[in-house]
């Protein structure tokens, strides 16, 4: 609340009456945006459930306990906060195949964690899900 009575307080009240009012032209949306939209969806789906659910799997397979599960998660946030700062790069260096690689990075992390037989395993793979999420 502070932050908006100060924003409020501080930035003007400004009216553009410059605005010409033209034809509204008819837009649509086209079907790569929509197939785009679908596998978002799907990928924080598919996110979401490493970060609520590691802990429920490393103590289900006695694998590590709930604050292991925490210490990988904070190594998953870094490895992603890394990676995010090095996107320019990565995307110069793959261009359109970017999108590609990150999925296929995050599903060869899914496959590693869904056949995890050790807390190593486990670690490897949500890195690698991170590294993908994170394209």
């Amino acid at each position: 609340m502070p932050i908006m009575i100060i924003f409020g307080l501080v930035i003007p009240n400004v009216e553009n009456k410059s605005v010409k009012h033209e034809k509204s032209v008819h837009q649509k949306v086209n079907l790569p945006v929509i197939l785009i939209s679908v596998m978002t969806f799907f990928i924080y789906a598919f996110f979401m459930v490493v970060t609520v659910k590691l802990a429920d799997l490393l103590t289900y397979k006695n694998m590590g306990t709930g604050s292991q599960a925490a210490t990988i998660l904070g190594v998953f946030t870094l490895v992603s906060m890394a990676i995010g700062f090095a996107y320019g790069f990565v995307h110069k260096l793959l261009k359109q195949y970017t999108l590609v690689v990150g999925f296929s990075l995050m599903a060869i992390g899914f496959a590693i964690l869904s056949r995890a037989a050790s807390i190593a395993n486990v670690t490897i793979g949500v890195v690698i899900v991170g590294l993908g999420f994170a394209w």
